[in-house]
């Protein structure tokens, strides 16, 4: 009988997860699992998508920081793809949402970890028909990146 890890499936590099969001003590396990799916790949670029738990919002909304801070080190924002989505009428700068709330941040370590370098585009959504979203991820990873990842909470 052949050893176990000798017939497992070698498996793509994933273009989008769906990772929980709810802190380290809860799900840390489940979203280090699926973090671990990207490995070491090539990624250099990720789309965050998160809801807002404090904010009620009206639009997709983007943070206006350069970088976002971890115990890890700094994640840079690709401003580029920050300017090129203020362009649509669903989109606007609003860091009100990132003071308050949790759902982008958490994120970031278990990225640093499996990744290293890489730089981020933080977009929060709530309250928003699907194809809206779903557009704006096509726009932002067609218009910008190429070795890029979509996270969503």
């Amino acid at each position: 009988m052949p050893h176990r890890s000798s017939i497992e499936p070698v498996l793509p590099v994933p273009k989008a997860l769906i990772v929980t969001h709810a802190g380290y003590i809860y799900p840390g396990i489940v979203a280090a699992a699926a973090y671990n799916l990207i490995g070491s790949s090539l990624v250099s670029r990720v789309v965050l998508l998160g809801p807002s738990h404090k904010v009620p919002l009206k639009s997709i909304d983007l943070s206006s920081a350069a970088y976002f801070m971890t115990p890890l080190g700094y994640v840079a924002t690709n401003k580029v793809c920050v300017d090129a989505l203020l362009e649509l009428p669903c989109v606007e700068l609003n860091d009100q949402t990132n003071v308050h709330d949790h759902s982008l941040e958490v994120q970031i370590p278990f990225l640093q970890r499996v990744l290293g370098r890489f730089n981020i585009l933080p977009v929060i959504v709530q309250r928003r028909a699907p194809l809206t979203v779903f557009f704006v991820v096509i726009v932002c990873t067609a218009a910008c990146w190429v070795a890029c990842i979509i996270i969503a909470k």
